[in-house]
């Protein structure tokens, strides 16, 4: 193998070699070779070229093959070295959409969900706790009839049994209590408000009492599980107080009739005979206040 091919292979594979540089050793390649035939033709044979055709032949190869060499440089040298990259076509226009596919097959079926918590009605509902006294003598009140009202609508009724006491368990709001049906108090009809809030119990004490005729007045008081005791007092336009110390004015014009002190009342004062001039009505907390 010619060295001057070895290397241009060589360089080839590992290096970028030019086209020309390439060229030029193959013309001295091919330079050397002929050369080497001439000297062969004068070895072989002395005598002159001019006389024999048998060296004719040396010489015409070696003027086509130089011509041959002369050719290849002149085309390597009008191709020149590689131009610079052209800029990128225009993208072509978009193709038909496709049909579409099959339908996929069905997907496998879930895991059965979780069941729902019950909600916590208890959340939303709250407890009236009451009881039925007589505002007279504070005595327990039985069989009278107690109505929850909504908008004007009984939603709750109840007979109270001795004890005089009722529960309800009813959503959060406001309502109206309304008792009738009291023994010994016809046409009696009492109505009170009444604020139920979510998840606590409102207790209260509920006093009846029949109405009263002209020239007399009645003060009732009662109260909530807040205080223990609470104490009413009454000072009439004479100066009489009356009050759990002293129960009744000395011409009987008021008296104190009811004194619970086991709480939620009622205590109850009665004004039998009403006389001109200014009446204070006073509350003290006696037990139980913050």
């Amino acid at each position: 193998m010619v060295p001057g091919v070895f290397r241009a292979r060589r360089a080839h594979k590992g290096v970028q070699v030019s086209t020309e540089v390439l060229v030029d050793q193959a013309i001295a390649v091919l330079r050397a070779s002929m050369a080497l035939v001439e000297l062969l033709v004068q070895e072989v044979s002395p005598v002159p070229r001019a006389t024999t055709a048998v060296k004719a032949f040396p010489v015409r190869f070696l003027f086509w093959l130089r011509a041959f060499v002369v050719c290849m440089r002149c085309l390597m040298r009008v191709a020149g070295s590689t131009g610079a990259n052209g800029a990128p076509g225009k993208n072509g226009v978009d193709g038909r959409p496709g049909f579409p596919g099959a339908a996929g097959r069905e997907g496998a079926r879930g895991l059965p969900g979780k069941d729902g918590e019950t909600p916590k009605l208890d959340e939303f509902y709250g407890d009236l706790k009451g009881v039925v006294r007589k505002a007279s003598d504070a005595s327990y009140v039985g069989g009278a009839r107690v109505d929850i009202l909504a908008d004007k609508q009984v939603i709750r009724s109840v007979v109270t049994p001795a004890s005089g006491k009722f529960r309800f368990r009813i959503p959060g709001g406001e309502y109206v209590v309304r008792i009738s049906d009291v023994a010994g108090m016809d046409g009696l009809d009492y109505t009170e408000p009444v604020l139920i809030l979510n998840s606590r119990t409102t207790a209260r004490t509920y006093a009846v009492a029949k109405p009263l005729g002209p020239g007399k007045l009645r003060m009732v008081l009662t109260w909530g599980e807040e205080v223990k005791d609470l104490d009413s007092h009454l000072i009439t336009s004479t100066g009489c107080n009356v009050y759990y110390g002293h129960k009744q004015c000395p011409d009987g014009s008021a008296s104190l009739d009811a004194d619970v002190t086991d709480g939620f009342g009622p205590e109850t004062i009665n004004v039998h005979s009403l006389r001109p001039g200014v009446y204070k009505w006073e509350l003290r907390c006696f037990l139980g206040c913050v």
